[in-house]
């Protein structure tokens, strides 16, 4: 073999790369002589056991000829060295220098001998104690005997003793090591021939290794000698006369119906071994039987085919074919070794264990081909599009991922592998029946994270998409904890006054988003890219940019993050600030005060502060807003100059709305709004010197936040609000009532100015004691609130006037519409149009009847009544009702008693002929209705009957015989008395007269009209049946006064 001599012995038995290390006795292949004797000259060349340059003899593998004797060698001798087999390897592994453990000696022995002083230094001292037999001489203490001291001195000097022995050995040991190292050259040269011959025995050993198997692999490629004569003869006759004959009868060939029969008769002894001899694993519960075998299927892993060739249900079952039920693979094994060592394999498991032993083998087959596949798509995601971002190792069945790899902080890798199915304590999983099964691990940070609801398909493997559902786990775990870290640290984001919305993605597209409102009208978006794991914030700004490098070097995302975006935030807002009130004019203030003064006069959370100066103003009063975690506040300064700078006199809170205050909308028009806050103050200022000097009692409060659709969104500053006692007002110059009709206080609130005409409006809120149920009003500044019975009105007054005269007069007016509205609603009316003069009612409707009261202020009420409202005829009545002392409830009682009346009337008057009766109102509760033919009369009164509100009909006078001579009187009035003794639905007959309801009375007065009626028709037919008048007679109307 090559490198190997077996004729090269020296003195010594040692080979170096073939070249004679021994003595120089043999020298079969002549190199040394022709050496020594070529050219006629002699030349001496380095050999073993006399060489000049080389100890011990030795030529090494460094070591060579100089340049003047290479020359000196013939070419022919020069080609044989080159043939000679290469140098031999030299060992360096596990290599230490000696400088190096002499340092650790020392470092060690002075530990120990530290240890060794502490420890003794430690030791307790004995208490010297006088004993029985002790002497006192010169106040000393003379004992027998040995003493504490003297034992604890003992144990010092053991203590130190062991140390030194042990030192002792150790430097010994390292004597002996530096008296080796002087020889290390030839220590190492001995370990390497040590190597290479044991290298060379093992090579010795595989050879004949190595041609058994040579020749075994050569068996199947052997061809036979060719048989000539019998290859002529049998093409040549067809048959070999030497061949015996055995008589064999070929079988005949299995015709269609019979190959059929086979394979229902195989179907049929699998089905009944399978159903009832067999004792099938619980994950072969799910097979078929075709064709002559049994396929058992295992979802998402493999198909197997198995059949019999025996009857007997103990025989064994075969292996037909196999195939994988996951990609991606090929579905079938190609045949092969693989497919040869399945195959035998499962057949000796079908044997010897039976389907368990098959199903175990076939599943823990497709468990390690998934892993493989798996392992194979993360070595293409290595060197693809993930490249620098992931780091793969496999440890057994097991892969470990890593990802984000040039993320700082804890490192995150996520773990597929194989788990046996079983806990620690033996008991199974009910995940997947027991058997084994891919698991996940992830790990986060360089921390599990338990229970991960990481989804893997092992019906289309993909470790790509197994990565990208840990990556999105991981970012939405990010933006999350940044989000929740947003409300720990700024009250802004946890009082929800500024939002952020957190947008995840579905566990196989990592493209979540964070989007955080940093002021009004900025937001930023968060996102990690889901291959490194860095930070992405858009847009794009000098601001974000500086943001998002100190996000990507940061080691705790989740916990500095947070505090990072809201001092980022706080520098956004004093940006976007100034570039404003540049644009309105306002001139930037800096550096106006000492720290030490702002501290004084701005919250402690306050990180940045601008100062601004409008042109025209007094240069000591100043605006400034300080910007801090909590948000930003406005304030009014009054300065003063000071040799060291500039003092705050005074300072004020500008009141905003709470629910935008801390973070308004930076706009032009807000700018402007806080200059016109100044014409609030002085309104508030006039208002509130007025109320002091006429002792109405009032106080000034913080504005509350009452956005209006007009401000939502633009977060208006507001002035404090006034609030004023009702009774106080009202009743400085009239007697108090004995009922409040409005609750207090009532609150004056600034609206803003009309700049052209040099007003300023004023907002009065108060609430009623009984709430109006509608709000249409014909006045365009008063309002009312349905449910809580709130009302507003709107008063314009020119800036520095006060506005009390105006409000005690419409305070006057408004207290009697909730008069009137309270009575409306205590009958359930409703109510249609509400103003300070005038108000509209419903009182039926159906149909609808509506009654218009209008009131001015020094004059009496007025009703009015649509056209066709049968309350017409009473009107006057129901005027003087609603003037009385009963005032509107007595007006409206008398509309509900009277009405089911009324429209009757009204009914019966729309028939034809309904000239034939009048009705005469006598009041608001008393009618009379009268008719012609025959000449009756009817009282309709309204009377108190047992505590109850009645009508009674009586006949005021039977009808005269000359007035209606074709009457039969004694009818009419037995038929009359007869109605009169009758009893109906809320009425009933006294015999003289009727009592009715309120709703009875309806059906009272249609009877009594259907009785005239019947009695006047009889009398028509009568009349036409005796006289056939010649001509016309004029009808006359005749109206009887009482």
């Amino acid at each position: 073999m090559p490198g190997i001599r077996s004729d090269g012995r020296g003195v010594n038995g040692i080979m170096v790369n073939g070249v004679a290390t021994g003595g120089g006795h043999d020298d079969p292949a002549g190199i040394i002589q022709s050496l020594n004797h070529s050219k006629g000259q002699e030349q001496e060349f380095p050999r073993t056991g006399g060489a000049r340059d080389t100890p011990n003899g030795v030529l090494t593998n460094g070591n060579g000829l100089s340049l003047e004797e290479r020359h000196a060698i013939p070419s022919s001798v020069l080609h044989s060295i080159r043939e000679l087999p290469p140098e031999i390897m030299h060992i360096t592994a596990g290599y230490l220098p000696l400088s190096r453990l002499i340092v650790r000696l020392a470092q060690d022995t002075f530990r120990n001998l530290t240890e060794v002083i502490s420890t003794m230094a430690e030791m307790p001292m004995p208490q010297q104690t006088p004993q029985a037999n002790s002497n006192y001489i010169n106040n000393h203490v003379s004992t027998n005997g040995v003493n504490g001291r003297a034992s604890n001195s003992i144990a010092k000097r053991q203590l130190l003793l062991d140390f030194g022995q042990d030192r002792r050995a150790q430097f010994i040991k390292l004597l002996v090591l530096s008296q080796w190292s002087q020889k290390a050259t030839d220590v190492s040269k001995v370990i390497d021939l040590k190597v290479w011959l044991d290298n060379q025995r093992y090579q010795y050993n595989d050879a004949g290794t190595w041609l058994g198997e040579m020749k075994r692999n050569l068996a199947p490629a052997r061809v036979p000698n060719p048989d000539l004569r019998t290859s002529l003869e049998i093409l040549s006759t067809g048959n070999a006369s030497w061949l015996p004959d055995l008589g064999y009868l070929p079988p005949e060939p299995l015709r269609p119906h019979q190959i059929l029969k086979t394979l229902r008769n195989i179907n049929t002894l699998l089905s009944i071994r399978l159903n009832l001899h067999e004792n099938l694993p619980p994950h072969f519960s799910t097979f078929s039987i075709a064709s002559g075998r049994a396929t058992f299927s295992v979802p998402k892993e493999f198909e197997v085919d198995l059949s019999i060739a025996d009857e007997d249900p103990s025989s064994q079952l075969y292996f037909i074919d196999f195939r994988f039920l996951f990609s991606p693979v090929s579905s079938t094994l190609s045949p092969g070794r693989l497919r040869d060592e399945v195959e035998g394999k499962t057949n000796d498991l079908l044997k010897n264990e039976g389907l368990s032993g098959c199903y175990e083998f076939l599943h823990e087959l497709v468990l390690t081909h998934k892993i493989n596949i798996l392992r194979k798509q993360a070595v293409e995601m290595t060197k693809g599009k993930w490249v620098e971002s992931v780091q793969l190792e496999t440890v057994r069945r097991t892969l470990v991922l890593q990802y984000w790899l040039n993320r700082p902080g804890g490192k995150s890798w996520v773990e597929l592998g194989i788990r046996s199915g079983r806990r620690k304590d033996g008991k199974q999983i009910l995940k997947n029946g027991g058997a084994p099964y891919i698991g996940i691990r992830w790990f986060r940070n360089g921390k599990e994270v338990e229970n991960p609801s990481i989804s893997i398909d092992l019906g289309l493997l993909s470790m790509q998409a197994i990565l990208k559902s840990v990556t999105s786990f991981h970012i939405n775990y990010v933006l999350s904890s940044i989000a929740n870290g947003l409300a720990e640290v700024s009250p802004l984001y946890a009082n929800k006054v500024l939002t952020f919305s957190l947008t995840p993605s579905a566990a196989e597209s990592p493209e979540s988003s964070l989007e955080v409102q940093v002021t009004r009208s900025r937001t930023i978006s968060i996102s990690i890219e889901p291959v490194t794991g860095r930070i992405i914030l858009q847009p794009a700004s000098p601001l974000s940019s500086r943001l998002e490098w100190e996000l990507n070097g940061m080691r705790d995302l989740t916990r500095e993050g947070p505090s990072a975006i809201a001092r980022t935030r706080c520098t956004i807002a004093q940006d976007e600030i100034e570039t404003t009130a540049r644009c309105v004019g306002w001139e930037s203030v800096k550096n106006l005060a000492r720290k030490d003064e702002e501290s004084r006069a701005f919250p402690r959370d306050t990180r940045l502060v601008c100062y601004f100066r409008r042109k025209g103003w007094n240069p000591n009063w100043v605006m400034a807003v300080s910007i801090g975690s909590g948000g930003e506040a406005w304030w009014i300064m009054q300065t003063k100059e000071v040799p060291t700078g500039h003092v705050f006199q005074s300072f004020q809170l500008i009141p905003m709305h709470s629910s935008v205050s801390v973070a308004p909308t930076i706009t032009y028009a807000f700018l402007l709004r806080l200059e016109h806050t100044s014409a609030g103050m002085i309104s508030l200022f006039v208002n509130t010197r007025a109320l002091a000097k006429d002792h109405i009692t009032h106080e000034m409060r913080p504005a509350k936040p009452r956005p209006t659709p007009s401000s939502i969104g633009r977060c208006t500053a507001h002035i404090p609000i006034l609030y004023v006692r009702l009774s106080s007002l009202m009743f400085a110059s009239q007697p108090r009532s004995p009922t409040p009709w409005a609750k207090e206080p009532i609150r004056i609130t600034y609206r803003g100015a009309i700049a052209r005409a040099g007003h300023a409006i004023s907002l009065v809120e108060a609430k009623l004691a009984s709430p109006i149920s509608v709000t249409n009003s014909t006045d365009d500044d008063v309002a009312f609130h349905p449910v809580s019975g709130a009302f507003a009105i709107k008063l314009r007054a020119p800036v520095g006037d006060k506005i009390v005269p105006k409000l005690l007069s419409r305070l006057k007016r408004l207290e009697r519409l909730s008069r009137l509205v309270e009575v409306v609603q205590r009958l359930k009316l409703s109510c249609s149009t509400i103003s300070l003069g005038r108000i509209v009612f419903t009182y039926h409707s159906d149909p609808q009847l509506q009654a218009d009261i209008g009131f001015i202020e020094g004059q009496p009420m007025t009703l009015r009544l649509a056209q066709g409202n049968p309350h017409l005829r009473i009107a006057d009545f129901l005027t003087g009702s609603l003037n009385s002392m009963g005032g509107l409830e007595h007006m409206t009682l008398l509309l509900g008693l009277t009405r089911p009346l009324l429209l009757t009337l009204d009914a019966l008057e729309s028939l034809r002929d309904n000239n034939r009766f009048f009705v005469l109102p006598r009041s608001a509760d008393w009618l009379r209705i009268k008719y012609r033919q025959p000449d009756c009369s009817f009282d309709v009164r309204l009377r108190l009957r047992r505590d109850d509100t009645k009508w009674f009909v009586h006949q005021l006078r039977l009808p005269s015989p000359g007035a209606t001579p074709n009457i039969d009187h004694d009818s009419f009035a037995n038929a009359l008395k007869a109605l009169f003794s009758q009893s109906g639905y809320q009425w009933m007959g006294l015999g003289t007269g009727i009592v009715a309801g309120v709703e009875g009375i309806s059906e009272v007065i249609r009877k009594i009209h259907d009785l005239v009626e019947q009695f006047r028709s009889s009398s028509i037919t009568r009349d036409t049946a005796v006289v056939e008048p010649k001509q016309p007679v004029e009808e006359r109307q005749v109206v009887v006064l009482d």
